[in-house]
This record gives structure tokens, C-alpha cells and sequence, in this order.
């Protein structure tokens, strides 16, 4: 995930996003794909984190450069592990009706 301009990003409100696409075996990557949001704030010292008398990068927002939103490791250990689990959590849906006042 990334919002910096000088490396790859725009400006700090579009965040992208790049995530690989893997074979059906998971072994070798195919490509990558990527997504790119505007968001309305990222923390600069302004509404709207564009402030025209910023002086520094850091004046309009928060700077992402190349964060790391997943490790594969961390992410297959909590699927074996989840899936040998011998008691599985089941959530069944209630519906509540209430009566206007």
C-alpha cells in the first residue's frame, strides 16, 4: 500500500493498492494488480489534506511508502490453523422487531 509521490504514488489522498495474483498451485506469482482510492483526508494540517501553504510533504498527511498489509507467512499459519481446529464457531442470525413509539 503506498501514497507517495515520489515513489510511485500521486499525491497522499490516492492510496494504492498492489497485490499479486498467483498460479492455482499459490507457487509462482502471474501478475499484479492494483487499485487506486481517493480519500477526502489523510491527516494534513488542513480539511481535505491539501493545503496550499503546506511547506513539507508531511504538512499534507500521512506518507505510505510501500507498507506491507499482509505477510503470506503470518497469513498461512492462521489458515491451518484455523481450519484443524477441532470446535468451530457458529453464528446464526437473529432477527429482533421492534415497535415504533
Amino acid at each position: 500500500m503506498l501514497n507517495d509521490p515520489y515513489n510511485g504514488g500521486t499525491h497522499l489522498p490516492d492510496i494504492t493498492v498492489v497485490k499479486p495474483v498467483f498460479d492455482s498451485a499459490g507457487d509462482r506469482i502471474l501478475f499484479y494488480t492494483a487499485s487506486r482510492g481517493h480519500h477526502a483526508d489523510v491527516g494534513g494540517i488542513t480539511p481535505g489534506s491539501m493545503a496550499p501553504d503546506s511547506t513539507n510533504l508531511e504538512q499534507e498527511g500521512v506518507l505510505l511508502d510501500n507498507v506491507k498489509m499482509v505477510d503470506a507467512t503470518a497469513a498461512s499459519s492462521r489458515t491451518r490453523s484455523a481450519s484443524s481446529s477441532p470446535r468451530r464457531a457458529t453464528r446464526r442470525a437473529t432477527s429482533t422487531t421492534t415497535s415504533p413509539t
